[in-house]
């Protein structure tokens, strides 16, 4: 049986990458916060890192123009190229 206060390796991995995200997104500045539902959702997939997405003026054009819709929910998610890959 386990112990849920054990911790495994892969566990305090997701940990330290969901607190960086947490990081990051709380000193981003522009993000569209909407109730989820909209008649059209969106994901924006950018293939590489959250810091060469973001400064990508045509990607944030898409995503300000998206959600200046209020039919529209869209989000954003970076992924880098090998990752996609590796999860074929």
């Amino acid at each position: 049986m386990v112990n849920r206060n054990d911790v495994c390796a892969g566990d305090a991995v997701n940990r330290k990458l969901t607190d960086k995200a947490d990081e990051l997104l709380s000193k981003e500045k522009g993000s569209v916060f909407k109730e989820p539902g909209g008649r059209i959702n969106v994901c924006l997939i950018y293939p590489n890192t959250y810091h060469v997405g973001m400064s990508n003026l045509g990607f944030q054009g898409i995503y300000t123009l998206l959600n200046d819709r209020s039919d529209t929910l869209c989000e954003r998610h970076f992924c880098l190229m090998r990752m996609i890959l590796m999860s074929m």
